[in-house]
């Protein structure tokens, strides 16, 4: 194996100078490539940090969906990112149940069918001979609710839509 000494201008060897700049401009090159991934993934990291999903209809991060099924019963969902808690996602769930109840001019509604569907996302990265992995969690959930006039029925599974209004804040 030869060993690589920085040639003079005023020597003379031509081939091992030529050899050793293009190994050189691989190791610089493939440095400048890493360089360049680690701080777009810092970038993108930084910029998702900002991104946990919000109380809004469902977009790019997510948030909520809701449907029509009969005059009194609605199909809701809820979709979070990976940068928002269970619980979060949980509320906001309950608070677009609340306004879709009130929206319809109901005063209370039931819980009748209640899924979770959140996902996880494995995302694996390798570098210096690393391989590494790690989880995105991605809560979601999705109810059908039926709605009602008057006074809530006393029953584990109904609510007050005003009531949840007041008590979870989205903003």
């Amino acid at each position: 194996m030869k060993k690589w000494f920085p040639i003079s201008p005023d020597q003379s060897s031509p081939t091992l100078s030529r050899r050793n700049t293009t190994e050189n401009n691989k190791l610089i090159m493939k440095n400048k490539f890493r360089l360049t991934v680690q701080l777009t993934m810092a970038a993108l990291v930084w910029a998702l940090a900002g991104c946990a999903t919000g109380y809004h209809r469902a977009g790019f991060t997510g948030g909520y969906k809701d449907s029509k099924i009969t005059s009194d019963t609605f199909q809701v969902s809820f979709q979070g990112n990976a940068w928002i808690s269970a619980q979060k996602a949980r509320n906001y769930l309950l608070y677009r149940c609340a306004e879709v109840t009130l929206e319809n001019g109901f005063d209370y509604f039931r819980i009748l069918d209640d899924k979770d569907v959140s996902s996880v996302q494995v995302m694996g990265s390798y570098g210096s001979g690393v391989i590494s992995a790690s989880t995105l969690d991605k809560p979601g959930y999705n109810v059908m609710i039926k709605c009602g006039k008057g006074p809530k029925p006393d029953k584990d599974n109904a609510f007050d839509a005003r009531e949840v209004q007041q008590n979870i804040r989205v903003k």
